[in-house]
């Protein structure tokens, strides 16, 4: 085990998250998705990274997401998901963002599900250049 997930796991224990919180490591595929499926949030707090497939994993699962704020979410196709950023850091915003999320879970569940099945990983032709012709034309 490492020490991070050590002090992972230690952090859970203090704060008697055990029933909320599975500490998993490596799982197969198969498992992977059926943790996605059976989540209700996922929470991305990485402070480095380019391009999060874990992210867009999360996104054709349909979860509502939480991440830092790093620039890649900023692009396509991160920026056509539901994908809520606080500041890199500052895990203790995310407990009003979990909070609302879960009391709200419903409404969060179904804009979530609306992005990952409108093609949020795909986009269109159409989406694409709807883009350049407003990047073209200044308005975007």
């Amino acid at each position: 085990m490492s020490e991070i997930q050590a002090d992972i796991i230690r952090y859970i224990d203090a704060h008697k998250l055990n029933d909320n919180v599975d500490v998993m490591g490596y799982v197969d595929i198969q498992k992977k998705y059926e943790l996605l499926k059976s989540s209700k949030i996922f929470l991305f707090l990485s402070h480095d990274d380019s391009f999060p497939v874990a992210v867009l994993e999360a996104i054709a699962c349909g979860l509502p997401i939480l991440a830092y704020d790093l620039d890649v979410f900023a692009s396509p196709p991160y920026n056509r998901a539901c994908i809520k950023t606080i500041k890199k850091g500052n895990a203790a915003a995310a407990l009003p963002w979990l909070i609302n999320a879960l009391d709200n879970y419903d409404d969060f569940a179904k804009e979530a599900e609306k992005v990952s099945k409108e093609g949020a990983l795909i986009p269109s032709y159409e989406h694409n250049a709807d883009i350049e012709f407003k990047l073209f034309m200044g308005q975007g």
